[in-house]
């Protein structure tokens, strides 16, 4: 198994510090990619992660890279409670790790490991969710809508 961590996150020195110090060989950083390049990044992966701090303001979140992951049909990994754990566990499209316990996120990273065929399905799933509930011309349309209802043309 290989963690591929993309982008530059607060704790990506400190991370980096840490696999150096364990000599992790199994640990590569990439620095930020740009929008159109990271389905490259996502699709060359067998399992997705999103984490955030427990913290309350992040209960009300959804990260777009959720919907890149459940776009690509890739199982997530979430780390984050509140609105984007609901949206993971409705969709199907992963499990979710309780935020800032390690024990807990290396726990699920083996039972992912173990299951390939239930990360397949949650792939499915989160795509299914995304091609029905967020298809982009709909949300324009719907977002048209409003903004005639607001300007009194609707």
């Amino acid at each position: 198994m290989v963690l591929l961590l993309v982008g530059d996150g607060m704790e990506k020195p400190m991370l980096r510090r840490e696999a150096e110090r364990r000599r992790l060989e199994n640990v590569r950083f990439v620095d930020s990619v740009p929008k159109s390049e990271i389905g490259d990044c996502i699709n060359a992966s067998d399992v997705c992660t999103a984490v955030l701090q427990a913290n309350d303001t992040f209960k009300t979140v959804y990260p777009n890279k959720l919907f890149d992951y459940m776009t690509c049909a890739r199982p997530i990994l979430l780390g984050i409670d509140g609105a984007a754990r609901r949206l993971i566990e409705e969709a199907g499209a992963g499990i979710f790790a309780k935020p800032e316990n390690p024990d807990a996120l290396a726990a699920r990273v083996r039972e992912l490991k173990a299951n390939p065929g239930r990360c397949e399905a949650m792939g499915r799933a989160g795509r299914r969710f995304v091609e029905t509930h967020y298809d982009r011309r709909d949300l324009a349309r719907r977002y048209e809508r409003i903004l005639k209802a607001v300007a009194g043309r609707g």
